[in-house]
């Protein structure tokens, strides 16, 4: 996977070692309104912010699965964020 399919969101630290975590513009981009040129950045960053948990329960599932991908880093995909999304607990009221 290129670099430019991906954006870094973080980094984890597990045990000793630091481990970068990336999320797949598909999971932050919105196919119904694209970014326009020059504001992909505000895009993401605007994204990720509204899914910040869910991302990062995503990331912190693959890291537990010891997941990592073939660069040794973490990628957060859209299957990644549907099954972490699938497997929330619904609210007991």
């Amino acid at each position: 996977m290129s670099h430019r399919e991906r954006v870094s969101c973080s980094s984890a630290l597990v045990g000793d070692r630091r481990l970068r975590c990336y999320v797949k513009h598909a999971v932050l981009s919105n196919p119904k309104r694209p970014a326009r040129r020059g504001e992909a950045y505000k895009h993401y960053l605007s994204a990720y912010d509204r899914n910040r948990d869910l991302i990062q329960a995503s990331a912190r599932r693959l890291i537990e699965a010891n997941v990592p991908g073939a660069d040794g880093a973490v990628i957060v995909s859209s299957v990644a964020i549907a099954l972490e999304d699938a497997t929330k607990l619904a609210p007991t009221a």
